[in-house]
C-alpha cells in the first residue's frame, strides 16, 4: 500500500490524527572487535556531543545523528552483538529499520557476523555493509565481497542488491558516505506514524542518576511524550517529571523515531528492562476523561504483562532445529486436549511438544522430571506451584492470551 493510500484508509477511521514522518532507526551489528564500537565514536563526534546537563551520563545503548547538509536525523542503536533484536522478534516487530553490518576488511566474515547476518534475515532487516578498516595493509575488500557471498549477502559490487562501503571508522574515511548510503535505502521505506494517542515505547536503560532520581531512556515508536503525560509501566502509573533530549537538554515534546530521557516513574517490577514496552497517556487526555483512563490503564498494564509472558517463552533460536518440550497442568481435560493441540508445532527453525500433562495439579516428581530435561512449565486457570523449582513457570488464565503468546514465539 503506498503512502497516500495508507494516509487515506487511516483518515477515514482517525479524522483528527495526525502524520509525522519518523526518524529512521538504524542497528549497528558485527563481531566483536571489528570496529563497531570505533564507528559508533565516530558518528558521536560528528555531533561534537557535549557533556550533558544534570548529572546524566553521556553513554547511551541509542542516539542521533545529523547528516548536517540535509538536516537529516536518523536514531542509532547500539546493539550489544545483536541483543536488541532477540527481544523485539518476541512480539513480531523488528525495532531497526536498516542494520549497519561492521566487517573488519582485514579479517572478513566471523562467527557473529554470520549470526547477525541470520538474524537479520529472518527479520527481513535491509543491510548496508561497512568494510572497516580499509587503512590496515592487510585489508582486502575483495575477498570480504566473496566471504559475504557464501552467507547469502550479495553485495552490488558483485551484482547483487546489498550496498557496501569501505570505510576506516578510526580515521573517519568513507563514513558520511556510509550514512548517505544508509539515507538511500531508508528513503524508500514509510515512515509515516501517527503521532496522536497512546504513546507506545520502548525501554534502553532504567538507572539513578546523581541525585539518586530514577532516569528512564526509550525509544518513542508511535504518539508523542510530554511532560505531566501518565506513564503505565506492568504494575504502576506515574507522571513524567522531566522530558530530557539524549544529550541531557530539556525537551517539550519526545516526537516519534526519537530517543528521550525522563525523570520517572520512580517505581519499576522486575519485569521491565531494556527492550521492554511502556506506555504514556497525554496529559489532556487523563485530566479530561478520568473514567476513561481507568480503563485504559488496566488495557495497557494488560499488554505489557501479555508481552512480558510472550518474552518468557521465547527462546532465540541457534543455527539448526531445536527441540523445545512443555509440561502443562490444566483445570480441565478439554482444556487439555485444546493445549496439546496448540502445542504441537513443527518449523523449520524449532520443534514443540508436550512431554507431560495432569489436571489441576503437577507432582513434585513431576516438577523434577522437567527440571531436568529443561522443560517449560505451563499452568492454565490452576493454583500456583506447591513446590519451589528453577524450571522455566508461566502461567494464564485466558486461552487466547496463551495462543497469542505460543503464535508469537513459535509460529513464525
Amino acid at each position: 500500500m503506498n503512502v497516500i493510500c495508507r494516509r487515506i484508509l487511516l483518515n477515514s477511521y482517525l479524522p483528527q490524527c495526525r502524520f509525522y514522518v519518523r526518524s529512521p532507526i538504524i542497528g549497528v551489528l558485527g563481531h566483536v572487535d571489528h570496529g563497531k564500537t570505533t564507528l559508533i565514536d565516530s558518528l558521536r563526534s560528528t555531533d561534537n556531543v557535549s557533556q550533558e546537563a544534570g548529572g546524566i551520563t553521556q553513554q547511551n545503548s541509542i542516539f542521533q545523528h545529523t547528516i548536517k547538509e540535509d538536516n537529516f536525523k536518523f536514531t542509532i542503536v547500539d546493539t550489544p552483538g545483536h541483543a536488541a533484536f532477540s527481544k523485539m522478534r518476541v512480539t513480531g516487530t523488528v525495532l531497526t529499520d536498516v542494520a549497519i553490518l561492521v566487517v573488519d576488511a582485514a579479517e572478513g566474515v566471523k562467527p557473529q557476523t554470520r549470526e547477525c547476518i541470520q538474524l537479520l534475515k529472518d527479520n527481513d532487516v535491509p543491510i548496508v555493509v561497512a568494510f572497516n578498516k580499509i587503512d590496515l595493509p592487510k585489508s582486502n575488500v575483495d575477498l570480504c565481497h566473496e566471504m559475504l557471498f557464501e552467507e547469502g549477502v550479495e553485495t552490488e559490487q558483485i551484482g547483487g542488491n546489498t550496498p557496501s562501503v569501505p570505510i576506516s571508522a578510526l580515521l573517519g574515511t568513507n563514513v558520511p558516505q556510509l550514512m548517505q548510503t544508509v539515507k538511500s535505502v531508508t528513503d524508500t521505506l514509510d515512515l509515516e506514524v501517527v503521532t496522536q494517542g497512546v504513546m507506545e515505547g520502548v525501554i534502553f536503560d532504567i538507572k539513578p542518576d546523581k541525585r539518586k532520581q530514577i532516569v528512564t531512556t526509550l525509544l518513542v515508536r508511535k504518539g508523542c511524550i510530554s511532560k505531566g503525560d501518565t506513564i503505565v509501566t506492568d504494575t504502576h502509573t506515574s507522571n513524567v517529571r522531566e522530558l530530557l533530549s539524549i544529550e541531557g537538554g530539556r525537551l517539550t515534546v519526545g516526537m516519534p523515531g526519537m530517543p528521550v530521557k525522563m525523570l520517572g516513574p520512580q517505581q519499576f517490577s522486575g519485569n521491565l528492562a531494556m527492550g521492554s514496552t511502556i506506555y504514556s497517556i497525554p496529559k489532556a487526555k487523563r485530566i479530561s476523561k478520568k473514567k476513561e483512563n481507568v480503563a485504559l490503564i488496566s488495557k495497557l498494564q494488560n499488554r505489557i504483562l501479555d508481552i512480558v509472558k510472550e518474552e518468557k517463552i521465547y527462546k532465540s533460536l541457534p543455527h539448526g532445529k531445536k527441540k523445545v518440550s512443555f509440561m502443562i497442568c490444566t483445570d480441565s481435560k478439554s482444556t487439555l486436549e485444546i493445549l496439546h493441540q496448540m502445542l504441537d508445532i513443527e518449523t523449520d527453525e524449532v520443534v514443540v511438544s508436550v512431554f507431560s500433562s495432569s489436571i489441576k495439579f503437577l507432582t513434585a516428581e513431576q516438577i523434577k522430571i522437567a527440571e531436568t530435561i529443561d522443560a517449560q512449565i505451563i499452568l492454565f486457570n490452576v493454583m500456583a506451584l506447591e513446590f519451589e523449582t528453577t524450571a522455566l513457570v508461566h502461567h494464564f488464565d485466558i486461552i487466547y492470551h496463551l495462543a497469542a503468546a505460543i503464535n508469537s514465539c513459535y509460529r513464525r
